[in-house]
């Protein structure tokens, strides 16, 4: 199995529900492939990443969306998308969580990542230096 970080981006904080002027909202997009012989589960609704900020690495708030009746605007503004409840085997799932954080830990961020497996869940890793990779979306 392997877990590919596909993007990192700070979006507009008008994507997200009652966020204030001084946060940040950063939407994480991973991709997962099962190089394993069995589907994996994975429960939609389920967090999968956790994102860190400061040196201390604190977490960050959970973001949620709005809906949007245009795809269009909802595959460009969505904050949460579970991409499927199994990973096939040879199969690729890729999913989108996003949290909130004061505007100015964007200095140091890190992600916690949990992936699935056959019998529950593999032990989490963190990747860090996450916020080389933060691009700014409009």
């Amino acid at each position: 199995m392997t877990a590919k970080l596909v993007a990192v981006e700070r979006v507009p904080n008008a994507w997200a529900i009652d966020v204030a002027k001084s946060a940040a909202v950063v939407r994480v997009t991973a991709e997962v492939y099962n190089g394993t012989q069995a589907a994996l589960p994975f429960e939609p609704g389920v967090r999968r990443t956790t994102l860190l900020h400061g040196d201390l690495r604190q977490e960050c708030d959970q973001e949620a969306g709005y809906s949007y009746d245009d795809p269009a605007e909802a595959d460009r503004k969505a904050l949460t998308v579970d991409g499927g409840t199994r990973i096939s085997v040879g199969g690729t799932l890729r999913f989108v969580e996003s949290s909130s954080l004061p505007a100015d830990g964007l200095g140091v961020l890190a992600l916690a990542v949990r992936l699935p497996a056959v019998d529950g869940e593999r032990v989490p890793f963190t990747l860090t230096g996450v916020q080389e990779l933060l691009k700014q979306v409009r």
